[in-house]
């Protein structure tokens, strides 16, 4: 297991049995911790056992299932796949890249605004081309503009100011 999900899992759990999660005082039932505990246990594994080539036809299988505008199946066939690329070791950045530009562009088709941000502002992060970082700019941008061109919630719209 990477630091990383150890990390989450053991903070998870912490917070979870400690905190009690916030349920209104109600404590989470032990049984349904451990059975939570089990669940991620199984999930990381399947992760780790994915091979490379796997990793591959799954993300071509995504690439095929975008094309025909089938979204939320693509997007998880996506997500699959690089949370098992997030499993090995001597990860390939340009793979990386390759792989959170479709689900940036998945995450676009399906409005998933937060999720669009994130994966493009991690594109950013990992691209070494020009071009990846211009796509990461272009998709952060049009969100930029989606945002201030709607209306506020409070009713309250801008309006140029008049002069006299």
């Amino acid at each position: 297991m990477n630091r990383s999900a150890w990390l989450c899992r053991v903070t998870l759990l912490l917070g979870c049995l400690l905190g009690g999660c916030d349920r209104g005082g109600e404590v989470l039932d032990p049984e349904a911790v451990e059975e939570a505990k089990k669940e991620i246990e199984r999930r990381e594994r399947e992760l780790a056992s994915v091979s490379p080539g796997d990793i591959e036809k799954l993300y071509a299988e995504a690439i095929d299932l975008f094309e025909e505008g089938e979204y939320r199946e693509a997007k998880y066939r996506m997500n699959r796949a690089y949370g098992a690329f997030e499993y090995l070791d001597g990860k390939d950045n340009v793979k990386r890249v390759l792989y959170l530009r479709l689900l940036a562009k998945l995450s676009n088709s399906l409005e998933e605004n937060q999720k669009t941000i994130k994966y493009a502002t991690d594109v950013a992060v990992f691209a070494t081309e020009d071009e990846d970082k211009s796509f990461a700019y272009n998709l952060l941008a049009g969100h930029t503009r989606t945002r201030a061109s709607t209306p506020r919630r409070s009713g309250i719209t801008r309006r140029p100011c008049r002069s006299t």
